[in-house]
């Protein structure tokens, strides 16, 4: 997925970031700014000391967990730029999975910054910040990608090619209060390929989940996005929710989540099939190595 590098490729080892490094007064102190609305300047000075959280930005794209690499402020001054102190995005990061090494630039908002107003036509938009933090990525990514070769050869990026990019900012009560703005949001991500939006909520889940459960499963990370986090999914994970598919409930959403932990994480047993049953509604759980394991989970999350 996004894999825009060659694999193997990888950045200066001093760049290497482990997520396991996060403490739990780490998260604490993280959920402690964002609760308060800290300022970007609050919440980038904390994750900047504290890389090994801004890592698991990589997990809102299925990447990372072969490895994460982060340059915090990695000036882009081409060589003989005359003017000019060249672009500084708030940080270059680097995400591997199976599919090879994909680079990002991350623009670090504040929580209390606000996403969408109505305007004169009753019509949700953007504001000026979300607007302004589109058009300041929008021109990461164009500079980043006009000069890939000073940053493959200055700063020893050689798998540097054209990155994504993501902005952090805002809380999800704003979009709980007007579904409006939750569409538009959703909408965006769906549309745009090279940039995504992300609120600081969803941020905090992902640290959250990956603080109890290794980040070195893959299947339960895009498994818990699936299921609980919907309007943040991308274009390329919406496959496990087609809409011609039966939807399971929120109680069988639930359930599936704590038996696929369990079988996968505590049991070490591969999960073959999950499905709706279209006679009885249950979800039915398929796995083990000899798919002898089954489960079916009523819609009232009742497992059998």
């Amino acid at each position: 997925m996004f894999a825009n590098a060659n694999k193997g490729d990888f950045p200066p080892k001093e760049y290497r970031v482990d997520p396991h490094d996060m403490t739990g007064d780490d998260i604490e102190k993280l959920i402690t700014l964002i609760r308060k609305n800290a300022s970007e300047t609050e919440i980038d000075l904390f994750l900047r000391n504290r890389l090994p959280l801004l890592s698991l930005t990589s997990s809102f794209f299925s990447t990372g967990h072969h490895g994460s690499w982060i340059i915090p402020q990695a000036e882009i001054k081409p060589g003989g730029f005359a003017n000019g102190s060249g672009l500084k995005p708030d940080y270059l990061f680097a995400g591997d999975n199976s599919d090879g090494v994909t680079w990002w630039v991350v623009d670090l908002k504040s929580p209390k910054d606000t996403l969408y107003k109505e305007n004169g036509d009753g019509r949700i938009v953007e504001t000026d910040k979300l607007r302004n933090a589109i058009s300041q990525v929008d021109d990461y990514i164009t500079y980043c990608t006009k000069h890939q070769g000073f940053l493959r050869g200055t700063l020893e990026l050689t798998s540097f090619s054209s990155p994504y990019g993501v902005i952090i900012m805002g809380r999800e009560a704003e979009l709980q209060k007007d579904p409006r703005k939750k569409d538009r949001k959703a909408q965006f991500n769906r549309r745009t390929h090279t940039i995504q939006i992300r609120t600081f909520d969803a941020f905090i889940r992902e640290v959250e989940f990956h603080s109890k459960c290794s980040y070195k499963l893959p299947f339960l990370t895009r498994l818990y996005k699936s299921l609980f986090v919907i309007d943040e999914l991308t274009h390329h994970d919406r496959w496990f929710i087609d809409e011609d598919r039966q939807i399971p409930t929120s109680a069988q959403l639930h359930g599936l989540y704590r038996i696929s932990c369990q079988i996968t994480y505590m049991m070490v047993q591969p999960i073959h099939l999950i499905c709706i049953n279209n006679q009885t509604q249950n979800l039915y759980i398929l796995a083990g190595k000899s798919e002898d394991i089954e489960f079916q989970i009523t819609p009232t999350g009742e497992v059998l």
